[in-house]
């Protein structure tokens, strides 16, 4: 892709004014002498503009790899290359047995452990309430059932958290998207064994209906960019078009290797 008529303002401010000459004196038989005529010029700003022809790339706005965050089997998926899909739309559905038993068995865990802190938590306030009655119930006994309610509540609150873990692992197993976007790569069929320290992405989504224009701008030109530095730029398959768009962001960075500063232009890439 060719990138053309990249205009950067330069401002330069020129201004003149004359000078005030002295007055004269005036004596009682000479009549005032009129006033100087002063000529005011008022600054004018110029902006002269000149052009980069610079290489540029065309990227999608956003780009992600999908991986499996736990091991298992895929057992469906409802996608496929140049499908597109909406952000929060059920791309693959995993299957992994043992994590569907392993948040039954921390959910039977927690539902045991919150009769026993009921228990303990009813015989607490039983104790604390006979305590007011001096004499009734020893001090001790008052102690070790506080020690109980606290014991119990900790246990239960550990219970509950492995019990939500469990639950967000069983979450994983459905992968969705999360963008709106175009499948541009499937890795996977039905049955295959995922999440084994693969490399190899499932899913690759991207998003194409805004697109962005990445051009490398040289260090001696990076301070003269602002926020209306606009751009027009050719696409190698589209000749003959011409398009158009303004700075979005820049790095404020130079790269070593390259003695220049990323500037990014955003393009929409709607086709209503």
């Amino acid at each position: 892709m060719k990138v053309a008529n990249f205009a950067i303002p330069l401002l330069l401010i020129m201004a003149s004014c004359s000078q005030k000459k002295p007055s004269k004196q005036v004596t009682a038989d000479q009549k005032p002498a009129p006033a100087p005529q002063v000529e005011v010029v008022q600054p004018i700003l110029d902006q002269p503009n000149y052009v980069l022809n610079l290489p540029g790339e065309l990227h999608p706005f956003e780009h992600t790899d999908l991986y499996p965050k736990v091991k298992g089997f895929v057992k469906r998926i409802l996608v496929d290359r140049g499908t597109r899909v909406k952000k929060g739309q059920l791309l693959a559905i995993l299957e992994a047995p043992e994590v569907s038993q392993k948040y039954l068995s921390e959910k039977s865990s927690e539902n045991k452990l919150y009769e026993d802190y009921l228990y303990s938590r009813q015989s607490y306030e039983r104790f604390k309430k006979a305590a007011l009655k001096a004499g009734s119930v020893a001090e001790i006994e008052l102690d070790k059932a506080r020690s109980k309610f606290k014991s119990d509540s900790a246990a239960y609150a550990s219970a509950k958290a492995n019990t939500g873990i469990s639950a967000q692992q069983k979450q994983y197993l459905r992968i969705t998207a999360p963008f709106d976007g175009i499948i541009v790569d499937k890795n996977v069929s039905n049955g295959a064994l995922v999440g084994d320290n693969s490399q190899i992405p499932m899913i690759t989504i991207v998003q194409t209906n805004q697109l962005r224009l990445t051009v490398a701008i040289p260090e001696k030109h990076s301070q003269s960019l602002s926020e209306h530095t606009p751009v027009s730029f050719t696409v190698s398959n589209l000749p003959g078009k011409v398009y158009q768009s303004k700075l979005s962001r820049k790095s404020d960075f130079v790269k070593q290797e390259s003695r220049a500063v990323n500037a990014e232009f955003d393009v929409p890439n709607s086709k209503k």
